[in-house]
């Protein structure tokens, strides 16, 4: 999946969020939503299965149901590593930690600095489709936030 581009969200919603759209038809899963946000309070959440169970609608349902709980919202398509750099960069910019066009390298450690140290609030991050979670490991920022990762591995 494909993340929405960088947009304003309604009042009240991050400033700034790039999650896909709500996917529509969805039956909400109450349940389901706060133990996964019982998880995510300890520590980063992998959602992994089979392909078509349902673990990226669940991670958006999750992103749309609790937004306005975070100051940040960013979603990461993590099917292909080498990607994320680009993504945390494009993170960067959004969230003010960079200008436009920054290097990756500089644009990656101002991002992770930002989430350590500039946001007042909580911060989401999800991977979506991680093939390879030992990979993700560098691009998980320390500080007051949650990780949320789908994999089918």
């Amino acid at each position: 999946m494909v993340p929405a581009p960088a947009v304003e969200p309604a009042t009240g919603w991050p400033g700034v969020w790039n999650v896909p759209p709500a996917i529509t038809g969805n039956v909400s899963r109450p349940a389901l939503l706060a133990r996964l946000r019982e998880l995510l309070a300890t520590g980063p959440v992998a959602l992994w299965g089979i392909g078509g169970v349902g673990k990226t609608r669940l991670a958006v349902e999750y992103a749309h149901h609790f937004a306005r709980d975070y100051e940040l919202v960013w979603w990461f398509d993590a099917e292909v590593p080498d990607l994320l750099g680009e993504q945390c960069a494009s993170l960067a910019s959004h969230a003010g930690a960079t200008g436009a066009g920054a290097a990756v390298s500089v644009a990656g450690e101002a991002a992770r600095r930002h989430l350590r140290v500039g946001c007042s609030k909580p911060w989401l991050l999800i991977f979506d489709n991680a093939t390879d979670p030992e990979r993700l490991r560098g691009w998980l920022p320390d500080g007051r936030g949650h990780i949320l990762v789908t994999s089918r591995c």
